[in-house]
């Protein structure tokens, strides 16, 4: 059974791809076509921060979901350029 966070996260993760997809991948490209592609986890940390720090600034409606979309995909970005943990 699929708790109700769950859910929740999924519905957000569908919401991220979208806009991975929509806006993303036409404005910069693919994963490895585009400009960020020689970001490390710092850089892409620091890019999510630029999102979230802009919440509740913008005056344009829809922004401040736009821009919780962007950090998300920041995020990603960074946990995937960190080095596998190893247990053991």
């Amino acid at each position: 059974m699929t708790s109700k966070q769950e859910s929740k996260w999924t519905a957000f993760a569908a919401k991220v791809a979208a806009h991975i997809r929509d806006y993303v991948i036409p404005q910069y490209g693919d994963e490895g076509e585009e400009p960020a592609q020689e970001y490390d986890a710092r850089d892409c940390v620091e890019q999510s921060k630029r999102y979230l720090a802009r919440f509740g600034k913008s005056q344009r409606p829809g922004e401040e979901h736009r821009d919780l979309l962007k950090a998300a995909h920041w995020i990603q970005k960074a946990f995937d350029r960190l080095p596998e943990k190893r247990n053991g």
